[in-house]
């Protein structure tokens, strides 16, 4: 459930769906996650995504960090 009344745009998606995608991928690949159901660790991811997002989503690249350190350990 979401903590805000944030609603994202249609630019906002691509970018938070570009997110999910590459740190799913990345998290998929690591030896702890082989056996792992995907739609869940890819829900998982988006709901990180969304809540990393904040101000700033156009820094994918540290959105995507934090996910993974969020969710590899």
């Amino acid at each position: 459930m979401r903590n805000s009344n944030r609603v994202f745009g249609p630019d906002e998606l691509k970018v938070l769906s570009q997110i999910v995608a590459s740190a799913s991928h990345q998290l998929c690949s690591l030896p702890q996650n082989k056996a792992s159901d995907r739609n869940l660790l890819r829900e998982m991811v988006a709901k990180q995504a969304i809540e990393f997002a904040g101000a700033d989503l156009l820094n994918v690249s540290a959105i995507r960090k934090k996910i993974v350190a969020a969710l590899a350990s």
